[in-house]
């Protein structure tokens, strides 16, 4: 019958829907292509899949620096988004290195906090202990896993890095030259939330002999992580999603520090970007 025949052409045609495409804000990763590179939005939610996948990594941690374009003479990249993305494909590097007034500024903010905390009343400190150690070593920046976070209306990035300590053949510089090449001056402060020392975050802030390189990487308790993770894993309470947050939240903090030293720079003449229609 007619009636019949309707019934079944909406059917199918509801059936074809189903089929459909979701729309974009329905994804589990929102991404769009920037000047064919691909950025996803959801920043979250993809480090907390890439730690997911590497669970154990012995080395967790996140270094600041640039995103400069590949061939340009080390052009920073300006995108025209509004909010913090990870970056993926080609045509970008990530310069991991500081300029050395950021390094100083950013070592001067961590040498207040560490003055500070000492000086205040023990009943009125935000932190269980906030700690500076000093040593020498070689510089190893080799790693396995890395995403790319861009920050919006600064030159300076991230980007968090994952792999396995160096071992000891790895520490060892194969000759007199390369040995002092790369060895470095490194001041970490670690911030310890409780007593018991179980939640740290640290800044690590080095400089090579010759004064001509500069770094700055933060890091956390991984043993931490990964025990919040097993016990994600096995359904019970869990501070997991919490780290990956406060990691984030502690790099774009150390990242606004180093643009409040670079505010004076002028995308016009040193990024590589499209221009706007006010701008030249």
């Amino acid at each position: 019958s007619r009636s019949a025949g309707l019934a079944d052409a909406a059917a199918q045609k509801q059936r074809g829907s189903r089929k459909r495409a979701q729309p974009l804000d329905q994804l589990p990763y929102q991404k769009k292509l920037t000047f064919r590179r691909l950025a996803h939005i959801s920043c979250e939610e993809q480090l907390q899949a890439l730690f997911e996948a590497f669970s154990g990594t012995e080395v967790v941690r996140i270094v600041l620096g640039r995103l400069v374009a590949a061939g340009e003479g080390q052009r920073n990249i300006v995108l025209p988004v509004a909010t913090e993305v990870v970056i993926e494909g080609a045509g970008h590097q990530f310069d991991g290195t500081l300029t050395k007034s950021s390094w100083e500024r950013l070592r001067r903010l961590l040498d207040n906090q560490h003055q500070h905390w000492h000086a205040m009343d023990a009943k009125a400190r935000r932190w269980a202990q906030i700690s500076r150690t000093t040593r020498m070593t070689h510089s190893t920046p080799q790693h396995d896993q890395e995403r790319t976070f861009y920050c919006p209306g600064s030159f300076w990035h991230y980007q968090v890095q994952l792999g396995a300590p160096p071992t000891k053949e790895e520490h060892k510089p194969q000759e007199a030259g390369s040995a002092e090449a790369s060895k470095q001056e490194e001041s970490m402060y670690r911030f310890c939330k409780d007593a018991a020392g179980g939640i740290w975050w640290s800044v690590a802030l080095s400089r090579d002999v010759h004064n001509s390189k500069f770094t700055a990487e933060l890091s956390l308790n991984t043993h931490l992580l990964w025990e919040q993770h097993q016990r994600m894993l096995a359904g019970k309470a869990h501070s997991f999603s919490l780290l990956i947050r406060d990691l984030l939240r502690n790099a774009r903090s150390l990242v606004s520090v180093l643009h409040e030293d670079s505010h004076a720079e002028d995308p016009a003449r040193t990024g590589c970007f499209y221009p706007g229609m006010l701008e030249p």
